[in-house]
């Protein structure tokens, strides 16, 4: 690192600077932010004699912890500052949940915490917010509050109610109020605020000069109870739900990621060993911290006193997640200046600061760097293109890939389409699929706006409820029946006429399927959906058609006059929904995804039409898995459960997709997934008003920190006193500013991730042009700011191109259905395009080597089944949450191997750990609090008792460990092949004079089966430690029983010369299968990815 860095004048002052005083370092995009911090701790630890581990580094993200982590180890390591046995150790550099954890799990007790606690993700979170407010709407909750009135706060959808409920108590509790202190302080701010909007109002009324001016002021003098009323009414609504939903996280033990940093705070409060346990902390991304993280930074670091802070205020785009660029004015500390881009060209950077100077007019404008960077080319490196719609503007981007691929010898990779919004994406999928470009989308909820995933969810849907008309519309016209939208008129048309008696017009589809919507949603609603079954019972009963799904079932004459293929596919259809929606309730989620994917054989088309690892088929395998994880996660739950969890990923960000760096395809994403990154050529899209920058829109109410917890409308039409007007008190005016502000900041971050080329495009439909000349508010044009811009400075950056088509547009055409394609045909293309399955995703390291990561499962796995392993660990494909037992026959019958194993390995961890400190720990206790926190089945506690009742009275049990659960690193390389085998070890103790592996085992004893675990394993810690002579042995919790394994040197050369051979294997991605007897010994039948695989 220190060989490749040469620091200019203003980097070599950061990393210098002094160590006993604040310093912040505003570092402008692209000019080394990430090597100075990187530097400074290097620097730290040469210079100035602090040890890497009482260094704290903070960044926004995981990504970039792990980046920044990587890269300090190397270069400590390289200096022989750290030894590879201590690297492990330096555990402090993360973002500020994965700290704030850290600390917490360290001492839980101190802040009142369960050791065992958990954190809630953003999806369960919703979920949790759901039913507590759902709970509060029916008058179970709050016998203060009356929630019968809360009729008069319009209500109309329960879920964007509690939208507005979680948005509001994630701000609050990131202002570190507490709910007893919510209602004090917001009824504090309510009784202040009304006070000065009534002075203003009778100001208004007693200075009025014209008598409609007096009257205006006295009718909203007269409606400012009112007002005032329903703001008390809506803060001791959200009182009552905000107390009900945090005794619901303490009652179950569970944190949300505000409660983690407000507890790491309070932790600071209490122990003062916390505040002096770092001597110097670095914090990455300073701009998107929030109140909490400051408040937290502020006490660990004794009032800034040893901190230095990296921040760029024109790239905060994170006001929306609590972030406050304020937080940058506040901080004390002498300040350092970045502004030499050593990433674009001076172009590119003269185009942002002309944007954003109107704007930001006081931060430090970019300039190429003097020595390193790109200067300028003397030719507009900005090219604007104003499209007359939607589709020319994705044609044009395409094509103009497809040039710079063809003239200039780009690669997809070098490309990146960035908007404000991954749901403008797919115009621009199909313009590259035409041309047949590569691609990828990334970031965002966007994932579930996906093709295939509303495919997939379209099925999920109607197998939840066969009477869902949106759904059964999806896949009638998806390419898994195909439906020609003449002939799904005429079965929406037929449930029409059913339904009132009477022949009806001809209606537009939509209208039609919105109708089908309202008779069935009571039906399809989350926590009302009935049974399928008792559904059609009722309705063969009724003799009523009221979905498409009755039209064909009970209009077979209909369905006759159709053609035989199309009436073909409908019957198919309908029979794969009555036998997935009777028999649902045996299967698991993920088992119920793979039949449907097997019974439609929609995977299967995918595969044919774009090969392995496509973009199409990668995403139904990513969906699987957020099934099975949920699932996992749910045990229990079913599939009214997971859509109910999918509904609230789509509302929230759960549903984001990371980006494969070593994909060579065009990268399509939102800029804030692009931030940090960057792009030999980056297309900004979509550069309308409205879509980008998005429209201003306020939610029913929310919350403030000048402003306390508010209410845009109080009736219908009728703004609340404080939100709109001049009354002395405009929270619509600075919750817009802020907003405009924002989005500036996002065109700029888009604009700056251009390394040498930069488009910037849009279209203007017409009724965006009517807007514009009717004069609409809040129509703001970035794409005619910067054309204005670049006009006025002589275009000397920025210059507009025309559109030259390399193709003529084709016929939108009919996608052809799955089944229309021969049985054998599929069989065949599948086989052939998964026989070329590429090798996993390899990871760089220094010197451009590439590492290949393995386990002893994953061993285990391809020596079983090489294609097992590529479906699993090529495309990711997890197997269903009980799919994998420790062992392939079990003591214990039909108890759960897995649930039973993780339990006794968590109980015998702790159990040990605690008996350090207190060797007359309670093991039987450790084993009751850990089976009631997992909620895990009575069977398996009452094996688990069995098993801990034979291991207290061994030998094991009175030996002291010197590690439990202990995570190992093991590198091997192999020509240029580097491989990275990594594991876990349940227990180290010493015994005489040696080291010793113990491997605890719940199934039958089978020491042989277990030797190439054990082999690896002493291979793995010897290399590590570098010592020898390890012992080894395996532990069968279920007898009490130890089983030494011994290994001679011959031995464990063979083991190690097997795991080269199986990774030069997997490297070159041979997953040849050898088919012979598999079928007689059961080994497909029984396999979970026999939906999947072509074998």
């Amino acid at each position: 690192m220190s060989g490749e860095f040469k620091p200019n004048e203003g980097q070599r002052r950061a990393i210098e600077f002094d160590i006993d005083k604040p310093l912040k370092v505003v570092a402008g995009a692209g000019t080394g932010k990430t090597a100075v911090l990187a530097h400074r701790f290097i620097h730290l630890v040469e210079k100035r004699c602090i040890s890497p581990h009482r260094i704290l580094c903070l960044t926004f993200t995981k990504k970039a912890a792990a980046e920044m982590q990587a890269r300090i180890t190397r270069e400590l390591l390289e200096r022989e500052f750290m030894s590879r046995a201590e690297a492990p150790l330096l555990l402090w550099i993360g973002n500020f949940h994965s700290i704030c954890l850290r600390l917490l799990r360290q001492r839980p007790l101190l802040v009142g915490l369960d050791p065992l606690f958990g954190v809630i993700e953003e999806a369960e979170q919703r979920l949790l917010l759901n039913e507590t407010a759902h709970d509060f709407l029916n008058g179970k909750l709050g016998a203060g509050v009356d929630s019968s009135r809360f009729d008069t706060l319009m209500i109309n959808r329960v879920e964007d109610f509690t939208d507005n409920i979680l948005t509001v108590i994630s701000r609050v509790k990131d202002h570190f109020i507490a709910v007893e202190d919510l209602k004090q302080n917001g009824s504090a701010i309510l009784a202040e605020q009304y006070r000065i909007v009534e002075e203003t109002l009778k100001s208004n009324v007693s200075s009025a000069k014209r008598a409609d001016s007096r009257r205006k002021a006295e009718r909203s003098l007269d409606a400012m109870p009112a007002s005032k009323a329903y703001e008390q009414l809506l803060l001791d609504a959200v009182y009552e739900i905000y107390k009900e939903y945090q005794s619901r996280l303490e009652r179950n033990d569970i944190l949300d990621f505000s409660d983690i940093v407000f507890q790491a705070f309070r932790l600071t409060r209490i122990d003062p060993a916390i505040r002096s346990r770092f001597d110097y902390i670095l914090v990455d991304e300073f701009q998107d911290t929030d109140n909490g993280q400051y408040q937290l930074l502020k006490a660990l670091s004794n009032d800034f006193k040893n901190v230095t802070v990296v921040c760029d205020k024109k790239q905060s785009i994170y006001e929306w997640r609590e972030a406050r660029p304020e937080n940058i004015d506040s901080f004390p500390g002498t300040e350092i200046a970045l502004d030499e881009n050593y990433r674009s060209f001076g172009e590119i950077l003269e185009a942002a600061n002309h944007f954003i100077k109107e704007s930001m007019p006081e931060q430090k404008a970019l300039r190429p760097a003097g020595q390193g960077g790109r200067g300028w080319t003397a030719e507009p490196q900005v090219r604007l293109f104003r499209a007359k719609d939607c589709e020319e503007e994705s044609e044009f981007v395409a094509c103009e890939i497809q040039r710079l691929f063809d003239s200039d010898g780009r690669k997809p990779s070098d490309v990146a389409i960035l908007m404000r919004s991954v749901h403008a994406a797919r115009s621009y999928e199909d313009a590259l699929r035409l041309l047949g470009i590569r691609y990828k989308t990334v970031g965002g909820c966007g994932f579930y706006e996906l093709n295939e995933s509303k495919d997939v969810l379209a099925l999920l849907g109607l197998i939840a409820n066969p009477f869902d008309d949106l759904s059964m519309a999806r896949v009638l016209t998806s390419p898994i029946v195909g439906l020609s939208d003449a002939t799904l008129y005429e079965l929406c048309k037929a449930k029409n006429e059913a339904e009132r008696g009477k022949q009806t017009e001809r209606t537009p589809i939509s209208s039609s399927l919105s109708k089908g919507e309202a008779s069935c949603s009571p039906l399809y609603k989350r926590g009302v959906r009935e049974d399928f079954a008792e559904q059609e019972s009722c309705r063969v009963f009724l003799q009523r058609i009221t979905s498409i799904y009755d039209v064909m079932k009970e209009k077979r004459e209909l369905v006759e006059t159709f053609r035989s293929e199309t009436r073909n596919r409908l019957w198919h259809l309908t029979s794969v929904i009555d036998k997935l929606a009777n028999g649902r309730w045996a299967l698991t989620i993920g088992e119920l995804i793979s039949e449907t994917l097997g019974y439609t054989g929609y995977l299967k088309y995918l595969t044919s039409i774009e090969g392995p690892r496509g973009p199409r088929f990668s995403n139904v395998a990513l969906f699987y898995r957020i099934a099975t994880s949920f699932e996992e996660a749910h045990p229990g739950a079913g599939l009214e459960e997971f859509l109910s969890y999918v509904d609230e990923a789509m509302a929230g960000d759960a549903g984001a997709v990371a980006s494969d760096p070593t994909l060579d395809a065009v990268q399509i994403m939102t800029v804030h997934q692009a931030k940090g990154l960057e792009f030999p050529v980056v297309f900004a899209v979509n550069l309308r008003s409205h879509s980008f920058p998005l429209s201003f829109r306020a939610n029913r109410f929310g919350y403030d920190e000048d402003f306390g917890l508010f209410a845009r409308t109080i009736s219908e039409d009728v703004f609340g006193a404080r939100y709109k007007g001049a009354n002395g008190i405009d929270i619509e005016d600075s919750l817009k500013g802020k907003h405009y502000g924002e989005e500036k900041r996002v065109m700029y971050v888009a604009m700056t991730r251009a390394k040498e080329l930069l488009y910037l495009t849009t279209s203007a439909p017409a009724r965006e042009e009517k807007e514009k000349k009717k004069g609409k508010e809040d129509s703001v044009d970035f794409f005619e700011y910067i054309r204005k811009s670049a006009s006025q400075a002589g275009n000397r950056y920025a210059e507009e191109v025309t559109m030259i088509p390399l193709v003529a547009r084709p016929p939108n055409p009919q996608p052809a259905p799955a089944t229309s394609m021969d049985v054998e045909d599929i069989k065949r293309i599948a086989t052939e395009v998964l026989a070329r399955i590429s090798q996993p995703p390899a990871v760089k390291v220094a010197g451009g080597a590439e590492v290949l990561t393995l386990s002893y499962s994953r061993l285990s796995v391809y020596r079983q089944c090489p294609m097992k392993y590529a479906l699993r660990y090529v495309y990711n494909l997890p197997l269903s949450p009980h799919g994998e037992a420790e062992d392939e026959f079990h003591p214990h019958g039909g108890v759960d191997a897995v649930v039973l194993g993780n339990l006794m390995h968590k109980a015998l961890m702790q159990y040990h750990r605690r008996r350090k400190a207190d060797p007359r720990v309670d093991a039987w206790r450790i084993l009751a609090e850990l089976s009631r926190a997992s909620d895990c089945p009575r069977d398996v506690a009452r094996a688990a008792q069995g098993m801990m009742k034979k291991y207290l009275v061994s030998t094991l049990s009175r030996i002291d460990t010197l590690s439990e659960e202990k995570e190992f690193h093991w590198r091997l390389k192999e020509g240029a092949l580097q491989i990275l085998l990594e594991g876990k070890i349940d227990r180290i103790h010493r015994e005489g004079d040696s080291l010793k592996v113990v491997d605890y085992k719940t199934g039958l004893s089978d020491a042989e089966g277990h030797r190439l675990q054990l082999g690896i394993y002493r291979l793995a810690m010897e290399s590590v430690l570098g010592t020898s002579g390890i012992l080894t042995s395996d532990c069968y919790l279920s007898t009490g029983e130890e089983i030494e394994q011994r290994f001679t040197t011959e031995e464990l050369s063979d083991i190690r010369n097997d795991i080269l051979d199986d990774a030069r294997k997997i490297a070159s991605g041979d997953f040849s299968v050898d088919k012979k007897g598999s079928d007689e010994d059961g080994d497909c039948h029984g396999c979970e990815y026999k939906t999947f695989c072509p074998s």
